[in-house]
């Protein structure tokens, strides 16, 4: 069976050697490329044709490669290029089948290929949970991602709301969006990060979720929420 590759990096050297790889390698076909990971995710999305791979660049300034990841995850497997070693911890949290320091070879090239045919669509948990401290840190709350609708911004402080309770503790937003899956919440707005599992509508980018709570989209966020509604999109004939 021919898996369908797609290559992301915004260095073209290293775009060029592992799109040159997947084409002298029998049973990989390349399907595309791209420097622009927002594109990428735009043309993934909606390609009409399944991706089944995706190599991708860690350190990319537009969107970085582990949100990217974590975007993607339910679509395609995914091997991480970079030239960055300690991102492997960070990279290998995201479900990703393998991790290739730069300058890749080809014989370690083919060494992430055939683990990925071991182990090709490999389902993620998408159950688990988390502590904070609350309450003046006097207590340790355990908070399940399932139940978690959003987090707030609050000064120097998060809101994590849980249907009618709201719990506040001594974190920053950066913080937050830094500990969570990144296939389960996403950023929408410097104030909020939301339980993708909770949208139920999009409307001149206000978000209602499942408990009737609005919120806004910021404009540098739009076309990442686009991008995941889009993966679900249901189209007629007509477009």
């Amino acid at each position: 069976m021919t898996l369908r590759c797609y290559v992301v990096d915004d260095e073209e050297h290293a775009l060029d050697t592992v799109s040159k790889y997947i084409r002298q390698t029998p049973g990989l076909e390349l399907a595309g490329t791209n420097t622009n990971p927002l594109a990428a995710l735009d043309e993934i999305t909606t390609r009409d044709r399944d991706i089944d791979i995706v190599f991708l660049d860690i350190d990319m300034p537009e969107l970085p490669g582990i949100t990217l990841a974590g975007l993607l995850n339910d679509l395609v497997s995914i091997i991480f290029t970079t030239a960055h070693p300690q991102h492997a911890v960070s990279a290998f949290d995201t479900g990703a089948v393998d991790y290739l320091i730069k300058p890749v070879s080809y014989e370690r090239f083919l060494k992430a290929v055939t683990k990925l045919r071991d182990r090709r669509r490999f389902p993620r948990d998408r159950t688990g949970d988390f502590f904070v401290q609350t309450d003046g840190k006097r207590t340790h709350l355990r908070i399940d991602y399932e139940r978690l609708d959003y987090i707030e911004s609050a000064d120097d402080y998060v809101r994590l709301h849980i249907g009618p309770a709201t719990y506040l503790s001594h974190l920053t937003m950066k913080e937050m969006e830094a500990a969570l899956p990144k296939q389960l919440f996403l950023r929408v707005h410097k104030s909020y990060i939301i339980n993708l599992s909770k949208i139920a509508s999009l409307e001149n980018w206000q978000l209602q979720l499942t408990d009737g709570t609005m919120l806004p989209v910021g404009r540098s966020y739009r076309n990442v929420i686009m991008a995941i509604i889009r993966q679900k999109l249901v189209k007629g004939s007509q477009g």
